[in-house]
């Protein structure tokens, strides 16, 4: 599995990109994103779903999304529910 490209200039914090520029995850082998409790996607979530773009990448097309409501672990019990659902995807993938 590989960061996509998109993501190579970020170094020790976040970048912000538009929603139109969902394309420069087209490289990514998988995408992970933020859900709410019930499991549907949170905050931008369903705008950046919305888009054209995001609907062309090959990891969206592929199925390889998963989300995870530990996306901004601030806890140990969190940061290891985050590792159980990358864990979970990272199967999914092999």
């Amino acid at each position: 599995m590989r960061f996509a490209a998109g993501s190579a200039a970020v170094t020790g914090g976040r970048q912000t990109v538009s929603l139109e520029e969902a394309g420069a995850l087209r490289d990514a082998d998988a995408i992970l994103y933020y859900t709410n409790a019930d499991g549907s996607p949170a905050n931008l979530g369903p705008a950046l779903f919305a888009q054209p773009a995001f609907q062309a990448l090959p990891a969206v097309a592929g199925g390889r999304l998963f989300g995870t409501t530990f996306f901004l672990p601030s806890s140990y019990t969190s940061a290891f529910g985050l590792l159980d659902d990358l864990d979970t995807a990272l199967r999914r993938l092999a």
